[in-house]
């Protein structure tokens, strides 16, 4: 765009830009539509003077600039309505791809599992959960970070796009510390190690710090509350949250991570990594025997192409496989259950 109003300046400076000014200013007649905004002000009201005449000569178009264009206000801003649903057979390997770059020396990895809306009921006990077991000189700092797998690792459950991400940044080896984070999960799930008292107390009240601090200023308290209202969440929302936070049990935090956690480790989940290139192959292979089975193995010169061809087939696994049949798709998660009373409904 800025490249054809360069060329027509310079071909014709007088037409050119007259008829540069004359695009932008249709552009903004289309652009500029009241019908298509909301309002947002956040001020000391009682010291504006004629508050309402000020924003209404502010915003009004004038007469002549009325041409009849109709507008649409948006009403879901949320990124869970415009994400395309994964339609896949349920009996197949979760999707995915390994890509290399020479210029690293480290890894990284993303998965993407299935969350929960804002009002679900163990809300508040995933972020419990998740507080819980990635704080400081936790489980995941100290067995991930404290023994060198990785320098940075994450859990963070979005109640916009509905998803829950787990991320390991900057892997001196990726595949150990995918099995540690999994195993750290798996020994909660399975009642191996239990929550303890004071950790959760602890989580509990850095979670409901980090949430207070967020809304520390009046101008940044007045945002969220405007932009919640575009998310389907009360303005309210957290002091709900916060209320719901402090009556979180560890009965509470143990049902969240075996229904939300555990199945961010099983195939069914989609997975993203990016290692050394020496470390392609190796790294391709120990996913797929988890269970990945239509993980794409992106060399480094072919980055640009694998991603405008066609997807390729899925393929199923068969029902048995010697000495894998835990990494079958929903296999991993289905090993546990939560025995919470509200699961033995």
């Amino acid at each position: 765009f800025l490249a054809n109003i360069l060329e027509k300046i310079e071909n014709d400076k007088n037409a050119g830009v007259e008829e540069i000014v004359q695009e932008l200013e249709g552009i903004r007649k289309i652009l500029f539509q009241t019908s298509n905004m909301h309002a947002f002000v956040a001020a000391n009201l009682s010291k504006i003077p004629k508050l309402l005449d000020t924003l209404v000569l502010s915003l009004s178009r004038k007469n002549d600039e009325r041409d009849g264009l109709s507008g649409r206000l948006i009403e879901n801003v949320s990124a869970a309505s415009v994400l395309r649903p994964q339609n896949k057979d349920p009996a197949s390997g979760g999707n995915g791809a390994v890509c290399s770059l020479s210029a690293i020396e480290s890894g990284f990895l993303n998965i993407i599992a299935p969350g929960i809306k804002a009002y679900n009921p163990n809300r508040a006990a995933l972020l419990v959960a998740i507080e819980y077991l990635t704080a400081l000189e936790g489980d995941f700092w100290v067995k991930l970070r404290g023994a060198g797998l990785t320098y940075s690792y994450s859990i963070s459950d979005s109640t916009d796009s509905q998803l829950i991400k787990f991320s390991l940044f900057k892997c001196t080896d990726i595949s150990a510390a995918f099995e540690t984070a999994s195993n750290i999960i798996v020994d909660y799930a399975s009642g191996k190690t239990k929550i303890s008292h004071i950790g959760l107390e602890n989580a509990k009240a850095s979670l409901a710090y980090q949430i207070i601090r967020g809304r520390s200023s009046k101008l940044s308290a007045a945002t969220s509350s405007f932009v919640r209202t575009f998310k389907g969440e009360k303005m309210d929302y957290d002091k709900h949250l916060l209320s719901r936070i402090s009556n979180v049990t560890s009965d509470d935090a143990m049902h969240a991570l075996v229904t939300h956690l555990v199945p961010i480790f099983d195939p069914q989940s989609i997975l993203a990594v990016t290692c050394p290139a020496g470390k392609l192959d190796a790294v391709h292979e120990y996913f797929m025997k988890r269970g990945w089975t239509n993980l794409r193995k992106v060399p480094e010169e072919c980055l640009f192409s694998s991603f405008i061809v066609e997807p390729q087939p899925e393929t199923k696994l068969p029902d048995k496989i010697p000495g894998m049949s835990m990494f079958l798709p929903g296999a991993f998660a289905s090993q546990f259950r939560c025995s919470c009373p509200k699961c033995d409904r």
